[in-house]
């Protein structure tokens, strides 16, 4: 009896569209997902990633990293403040070890607010720094990958 013709077509479309080592692999966060990346995010390959940041061009983005644990820091700097791609560097990605990516001083600690209801008085304990997000980040093998902006809802001119 031979087998339906069916699973051929599944074992052939299976070693056609199957991942290589070879093939790109690109990872796009937004603003949103800061929290996210400071918790730690697992990628599928151990490699070199190149971590670029679509911000205004007068922040000046460097990036610290030990082990699997990575640290943006902005600065602003005189210039021109339209939004570009900026490359910040590199990030050693080790398998099964979740990558870390934070922002200095950025907090994603609610706001404290303690006040009485009859008085309707309230004073607010601010908890989060004032600091820049990249208002897109991505991470890819390919050093020259960049994404065009415009496939984004959003505002995309700003930082988050």
């Amino acid at each position: 009896m031979f087998p339906a013709p069916a699973f051929f077509a599944a074992v052939i479309l299976t070693a056609l569209v199957a991942p290589r080592d070879s093939d790109p692999e690109t990872h796009l966060f937004t603003a949103s997902d800061a929290r996210e990346l400071a918790s730690g995010i697992h990628l599928s390959r151990e490699a070199s990633y190149t971590l670029k940041v679509w911000s205004p061009a007068n922040l000046k983005w460097t990036l610290t990293s030990k082990d699997s644990e990575v640290e943006l820091t902005s600065e602003t700097i005189p210039g021109d403040a339209r939004p570009r791609w900026s490359t910040v560097g590199q990030v050693e990605v080790k398998a099964k070890t979740p990558l870390k990516i934070a922002v200095a001083g950025a907090t994603f600690d609610a706001d404290q607010i303690a006040g009485s209801y009859q008085s309707q008085k309230q004073k607010r304990t601010t908890r989060s720094a004032n600091v820049p997000l990249p208002s897109l980040l991505s991470l890819a093998i390919d050093p020259s990958f960049e994404t065009n902006p415009s496939l984004y809802r959003g505002n995309i001119e700003s930082v988050g």
